[in-house]
């Protein structure tokens, strides 16, 4: 049964991918997997669940029933893996009241899985309880101390990935997996 699973999921990644001008292969708009027609997570992997997507780390934070997104609505937001190599295509459904934009989204036997970056989660670990996050966008920091040096403090020069985080009247910067977290200069 997993090689069949895998077996349609490479299928449909290979599917996916058109051929441009060029002759670059380049994916073509798709939208998102019914999770009731074809399962993309693997069975045991739920909330709490983890995965990484271009290099962030990601956490299965809530479930949602099937009807809670339009399929049509969704954005591809790529393929993400989890330990055990499975691929999980994920979405966006940043216009949608049900999700936040910074969320993804995706197919599981019995619905939906919501998932949130660890960035982002670690960020309102810092905050402390009944902090709720306002706002959150992936950036690239122009320095290894994410852009909020603090007096005479050395950096270095190279792009970091990660988040900006607005949790209240605080802004955090992190790296992509969370384990650096800063308050931005002037809070």
């Amino acid at each position: 049964m997993r090689y069949l699973i895998m077996a349609a999921i490479l299928g449909a990644l290979i599917a996916g991918c058109g051929d441009d001008d060029d002759g670059d292969k380049t994916p073509t708009q798709q939208t998102a997997p019914r999770p009731a027609a074809t399962p993309t997570v693997a069975p045991n992997l739920g909330v709490g669940g983890t995965a990484v997507l271009s290099e962030a780390p990601l956490v299965a934070v809530r479930t949602a029933p099937a009807a809670t997104f339009a399929i049509e609505n969704l954005q591809s937001a790529g393929v993400a893996g989890d330990e055990h190599g499975n691929r999980i295509p994920m979405a966006s459904a940043a216009e949608d009241e049900n999700a936040e934009p910074w969320e993804l989204i995706s197919g599981a036997p019995d619905g939906w899985l919501i998932w949130q970056p660890q960035a982002v989660l670690s960020a309102l670990g810092e905050a402390g309880a009944g902090a709720t996050v306002t706002e959150a966008e992936r950036v690239e920091w122009p320095d290894a101390c994410l852009g909020a040096a603090e007096a005479g403090e050395v950096c270095a020069e190279v792009i970091t990935s990660g988040y900006r985080v607005v949790i209240g009247n605080t802004t955090y910067h992190t790296d992509l997996s969370g384990e650096n977290i800063r308050v931005a200069p002037g809070g």
